[in-house]
This record gives C-alpha cells, structure tokens and sequence, in this order.
C-alpha cells in the first residue's frame, strides 16, 4: 500500500494555513495543525511547516521549511513531496514518466499513481527534464512510457532515452499506442495543458517495452518545414540546408543552433570568396 507523508503545520497565519489546506488534500498528505506554544514532535512527521521560524536560521537537511503566504500556489504539492522524497532513498515504489511526442513535448510524472508533476519540454531540454524529476521523486522502479504519435519523433525520443539510460535495471522504456490513451481523471486532465494531459494519458497505459534502439527516419516533409522555419526565423535572410535541419529534427542541435552555423558558413564563403580586384 502506497505509504502516507505527514506533515505538521504550525502558524499564527490562518490565511497561509487556509491556503495551505486549499492545495495540500492530496490523498496521501496527512496534514495536522500545531500552535505557535505547543511542541511538535519532529520524529512522528515527514516534514514541518512553520511562519515562526525564520528560513535563514534553518540547517540545511532537517525537515523544517519556512514559507509566506504569498509563496503558496498549486505547485506546493509537488514542492513538498519532493522536499520529502529528497530526505530519503527510493521513497516511491514506482514512478511513471508519460511523455507526449511532438514540436512541443509534453511530460507527466505519476508516482504511486498520484500525479505530482507535469511540464513541456523540446527535445534538446528534455534529457534535463527528466533528470530533474528522477532526482526530485526517488523511486525504487521507474518507467518510462513514450506515445507512439508522431512516429518518427517518438523514436527520436526513445533512442535518445535509451543511449542515454544504457541498461539501467531500475528503468524501463516502453512505446504507447496513442490510440487507445484516454484518462482515468478526466477531471485532473482537464485541469492540465494539452501536451501534459497528453502525456498524464500515456503515462497511465502500458506500452512495448523494447530493449534496444528503434529503427527510424525523418520524412522529407518535416525536413523541408525545418527549412521553412529557419527561414522565418531568420527574416528571410538565410534558409539552413538539409543536413543541418536533419540534426534539428534529431534534436542533436536548435534550430537556433543550426541558423547560426548556416551564418558562419556563409560569412567563411564570402571571405574565400576573391573579390575583382584580386583577379590578374
């Protein structure tokens, strides 16, 4: 059975406290309220919330933090657990990761099926994404579950996890049909953007898993809009050629990566280039 974090509050700001218990009814939070005279017992709670101490005063590692009313928003829940989780090893049993291919990649992090985090990324920033939830949320197992749509960018995606990860044991990778993804909260998926709702999706169906990389290609059509692109973003200036735009689409490089060196060429070609006056 999932296990229970519990967390003492104590304040003489009942609009923090109020605040506080706006956002902290996550099933598995059990919060309890303390004076400002009375003693807490510090052995008996994952974590201590207080107005009373200030924060500079706290030691790094004990499991007291200082908060302000104006600092409590909807992120506080996956702030907290991650304060907690942060203090021990593997304290989930397992951790989901739902990834939703596309331009703009959506990502979800389910552990013991309570959803504690969901973002964007691109695929040049998702590698640290998802270092920063792994490290945030330890968990004894964790998979990883990559929608299927489009094709070629969940591959990129896959191989791009699996060289990364090797043959880690503690992590799987699997490959969800998109198709058949549709939410068990309906509710916390309205509640979401469409890339993280996407990805919260994917998260809670069971893929292929594969042990090795996936073959894969970049359609000419996405090729040419990588193009197209480069040449909007650069005023008309300059478009980036093929085997540029095929690493953009890789995500070895952004495409603000690719412009530049698509610049440095073709400044290198003017100053080869003999003016008239060279000519004999």
């Amino acid at each position: 059975m999932p296990r229970k974090f519990k967390i003492a509050i104590q304040t003489e700001d009942m609009r923090l406290y109020y605040k506080l218990m706006k956002y902290l009814k996550a099933p598995r939070l059990i919060t309890r309220f303390f004076a400002t005279d009375q003693t807490i017992p510090i052995e008996d709670f994952d974590l201590i919330i207080t107005t009373t101490v200030s924060a500079e005063t706290i030691e790094p590692n004990i499991k007291i933090i200082s908060l302000k009313s104006d600092e409590i928003e909807p992120s506080i829940v996956p702030r907290i657990i991650g304060l907690i989780a942060r203090k021990k090893t593997s304290i989930f049993r397992k951790l989901i990761i739902g990834i939703d291919p596309g331009k703009t990649i959506g990502l979800a992090a389910v552990c013991d099926g309570m959803l504690l985090y969901a973002t964007t990324a691109k695929l040049n920033t998702l590698i640290n994404k998802l270092k920063d939830v792994v490290v945030t949320f330890p968990s004894e197992e964790i998979v990883i579950r990559i929608g299927n749509r489009p094709p070629y960018v969940s591959n990129i995606i896959f191989n791009k996890l699996f060289s990364f990860l090797g043959k880690e044991p503690k992590f799987t990778l699997e490959i969800v049909e998109e198709s058949f993804t549709t939410s068990k909260n309906a509710k916390l998926k309205h509640q979401l953007g469409i890339n993280e709702g996407a990805a919260f999706s994917i998260a809670q169906r069971s893929g292929k898993q594969y042990n090795d990389m996936v073959r894969n290609f970049i359609p000419k059509g996405h090729i040419k809009e990588i193009k197209n692109w480069s040449r909007q973003r650069s005023d008309n200036r300059l478009t980036v050629d093929s085997q540029l735009a095929e690493a953009v689409a890789f995500g070895d490089i952004t495409l603000d990566d690719a412009i530049l060196e698509k610049k440095k060429k073709l400044n290198s070609d003017k100053k080869e280039k003999p003016n008239d006056g060279d000519k004999l």
